[in-house]
């Protein structure tokens, strides 16, 4: 059995911090980038290695390949430049598991930098969005 380290529950807990953020103040775009690396975490439990934790992850790569096209897709369909960032990030920790395939000596956990700087764009974006909303509202007339 797979031990649950400190630092997985901070990755946990950050990212349900960030998908309720993206879920209470966020607009499409938030909401289904947060709600998929919810679903990415789940399925690479479900399609994980836990014979070997060092082996590299084929099906947490199966995974990610997944989320990185649905990524592309809010990019695309998006007319805020934050979901090109997270679509971007997902390529290069992509790249990194390919690259752990060439060369095993790549660590294993080389590919969580790129999934924290997802997350915090996710949070940015969500943050952002809900500032610039407010910022557009017409402000109330003052009475005479």
């Amino acid at each position: 059995m797979h031990q649950w380290t400190a630092a997985q529950a901070v990755w946990d807990a950050s990212t349900l911090l960030v998908t309720g953020l993206a879920a209470w103040l966020g607009e499409w775009e938030e909401r289904t980038v947060a709600f998929g690396m919810v679903v990415v975490i789940a399925a690479a439990g479900v399609f994980a290695n836990s014979r070997d934790w060092q082996d590299v992850q084929l099906g947490e790569l199966i995974v990610g390949i997944i989320y990185l096209i649905a990524l592309f897709w809010v990019a695309l369909r998006s007319d805020r430049l934050w979901p090109l960032w997270t679509a971007a990030f997902q390529v290069v920790g992509v790249a990194v598991f390919l690259a752990r395939m060439a060369d095993p000596k790549i660590g294993a956990w080389a590919w969580v930098f790129w999934s924290w700087l997802i997350l915090v764009v996710v949070a940015v974006g969500t943050w952002q969005h809900r500032n610039d909303l407010r910022a557009a509202r017409p402000s109330p007339s003052p009475s005479l």
